[in-house]
């Protein structure tokens, strides 16, 4: 029984130590490839203008990129006061269930999904916050790939 102990303990300690060093790798990372100041300009023209990208077919049925300014278009655009408790209730039960939880970035899912990046358990595994949705609707950055969720994890 000691043995185990011991090696349940060797073993712990090992996973924390490689998790502080990620955590400083991934750190490092985020102060040399994060421009803190784009963010000032992300979101004040979010503030100006909300458009829409996407994609359709064309006249000669070409794929093409369409897009739409939301604040141009038919919508009627209203406050937060205004909005039903029982439709924010429902929007943060589907998308983010802990939101009152969390600073921007839930760390049990996100070190969940990097889990399972690493060890393929899933096709796929969601770990966004709705803050990080805004901020990668709102950055228009939509690679899939690590360094683009390290960084809306830092920006969130």
């Amino acid at each position: 029984m000691k043995r185990f102990v011991i090696g349940l303990t060797a073993i712990v300690s090992t996973v924390a130590i490689l998790l502080v060093i990620l955590l400083g790798v991934a750190s490092i990372y985020a102060r040399k490839n994060i421009d803190y100041g784009l963010d000032e300009e992300l979101f004040s023209k979010a503030k100006e203008e909300n458009t829409v990208y996407y994609y359709a077919y064309g006249e000669d049925g070409a794929l093409e990129e369409v897009y739409k300014n939301l604040r141009t278009s038919a919508r009627e655009w209203t406050d937060w006061e205004n909005i039903g408790d029982n439709l924010k209730k429902g929007f943060i039960a589907v998308e983010d269930r802990d939101f009152y939880k969390h600073n921007g970035i839930n760390v049990k899912r996100t070190v969940a999904a990097a889990v399972n990046h690493l060890l393929k358990f899933r096709k796929s595994f969601g770990a966004s916050t709705i803050t990080q949705q805004v901020i990668k609707n709102i950055s228009g950055d939509n690679e899939t790939t690590v360094s683009r969720k390290i960084k809306e994890i830092f920006r969130a």
